[in-house]
Order: structure tokens, then sequence, then C-alpha cells
């Protein structure tokens, strides 16, 4: 929503004028920039993103170096390389990756980070931050072709710092704040749940796979087709009417693997039978009550 937003009012600026209505569409006055070779509202100016908000570097630190805590490093990857007990940078910042094959790479981060071999862009409102790292999200490419280095291409500040930015009136910038960061700070909310939850998959699953825990809960159970076990092809399952066992096992979708959940029931030689079976994501197997012969 934010990024629909941004080209919205800003590349294509549709900002809403006095009278509600999208800007430029509406006939709003427009002007030359000779930098940007193109026209931008009336009354807007174009700086360039050193003069607009803060960029600097980062201080290099190895994964000897760090005391374990949960502030993310980021480094030259794409995404953060480790974590720290402690952060230099504020959240909502913009990050360039220094070096390597990924130089020139932008990110964001919603949170307090470790800046290390990259270079970072803050201004001193969060509104104007977000608003430079949706401008400096369309020179991408260009930062890609900034690499200077051939054996250890590298992206410095000064490479940042000549990008030009058109800059909104005030008054543009305030009435955009508060979608821009309510919006942020909800994807801020939603990333922490998504890597909150990840861990705990992360952290559970080898214990799931190795039988040492048990999750018992049915949020998510889905009902499976009735299950047939032919005589021609195993001795077919039979379970008293009213008897339900409840097992574990991991391959969710093997329907060969009931035999095992269902072992412990009387075997009939004589007749087949199909079973009616839940099975939910939780790694649960319950082979329900009504057992009935063809």
């Amino acid at each position: 929503m934010a990024k629909q937003l941004y080209d919205y009012w800003f590349v294509q600026f549709d900002f809403p004028n006095e009278e509600g209505k999208p800007y430029k569409s509406s006939g709003g006055k427009m002007v030359w920039n000779d930098k940007l070779k193109r026209e931008i509202p009336e009354g807007w100016e174009v700086k360039t993103i050193g003069t607009f908000a803060d960029v600097k570097r980062g201080s290099t630190i190895t994964k000897a170096q760090t005391v374990e805590g949960d502030i993310k490093v980021v480094a030259a990857a794409t995404d953060y390389s480790f974590l720290h007990n402690e952060a230099n940078r504020s959240a909502y910042v913009i990050t360039v990756s220094a070096s390597g094959a990924n130089a020139g790479f932008i990110n964001f981060w919603r949170e307090p980070i470790y800046a290390s071999d990259c270079s970072t862009i803050q201004c001193e409102k969060i509104e104007e931050t977000l608003y430079c790292y949706y401008w400096i999200l369309h020179f991408q490419e260009l930062l890609f072709t900034q690499q200077i280095g051939a054996a250890q291409p590298h992206v410095y500040p000064e490479h940042i710092n000549k990008i030009p930015i058109v800059v909104p009136s005030p008054d543009i910038l305030a009435k955009v704040k508060n979608l821009l960061v309510k919006s942020n700070q909800k994807q801020s909310e939603i990333s922490r749940e998504i890597e909150s939850l990840t861990k705990q998959r992360d952290e559970l699953l080898p214990l799931l796979m190795n039988g040492q825990v048990l999750v018992n809960y049915h949020l998510s159970a889905m009902r499976l087709h009735l299950i047939k076990y032919p005589k021609t092809n195993r001795q077919p399952i039979g379970l008293p009417i009213g008897h339900v066992i409840r097992i574990s096992f991991f391959l969710l979708y093997d329907v060969h693997l009931l035999d095992e959940a269902v072992a412990a029931a009387e075997l009939v030689d004589d007749e087949e039978y199909v079973a009616d079976v839940d099975v939910d994501t939780t790694l649960q197997v319950v082979v329900e009550v009504d057992v009935a012969a063809e």
C-alpha cells in the first residue's frame, strides 16, 4: 500500500490538491527541471541524497567479535549476516551494501540494527526517510553500475550522495506522514511476527521429527478422502465402532503410514474396511470412530 501511495503521489504527481483532486491530472502547475530532465510540481525542489539525508559508512564487525544478542548485523549481503547485542543505527534506516557481488543493494530496516559493511541513509524525520527509501529504489540498477574495484566491487557513500531527489513541499510531506508511517509500522509488526513464528518452527521441527515433542491442537484440520485398504494389497484393518486412537507421524500425506497408526487395532481377515481420517498440519493423525464394512 505504501509503495502504491508513493508512486501515485510522488511519481505520477497526483497527490491531492487543495480541492482533494489529483494534482497533475487536474491541471496542477508543473515546471521543467534541467537536472531531472522532466517536469515537477511547482514549489518542489531538487536536491541530492547527500544534502537531504545523513549518509555514512557502517562500522565493520566480524562474527567473532559479536556478543550474543538479537540485533541484526547488516553487512554486504541482501539480508542480515548475524546477530549482536548492540545497535549503531536506530529503527527506520536505509542500507546500501558496500562490497562484494551485492554491492549497491538497497534494503530498509524498521528496527535498530548494527550497520557493518554497508552505508546507511537516514533523515531527521521518519516520513522523510521513508520518502527517501521509495525514491532511491528507482536508482537500484544505477547503484549496481557504480561498483568499483575488479577483485572486490565496492559502492561508497559518495556514489549515494550525488543521486538527485525531488523534495516535496513540507505540507505534502505532512499529509503523507501518517499514511506512510502507520503502514510501515504495521509492516514492522507483521515482520516481527513472521520472524518469531519462523524461529519457533525451526526450533520445533527437529524435535518433532525426532519424536521428542508432540504438538496437539487442531486449528488447521483438514479432511482426507476415505481411505480403503483392499484385501489384494495388504491385510485390511478394522476398528471397533466408537474406538478412536490418536497417533503422530511425520509424512502427513503418505497413507501407507496409517498402517502403523492403527497397528494396535483388531485385524480382520475376511472383510474390507474403510476409515474416515482427519489429518491436521500439526503432524497429528486422528482415526475417527465410524469404520464400516462394504
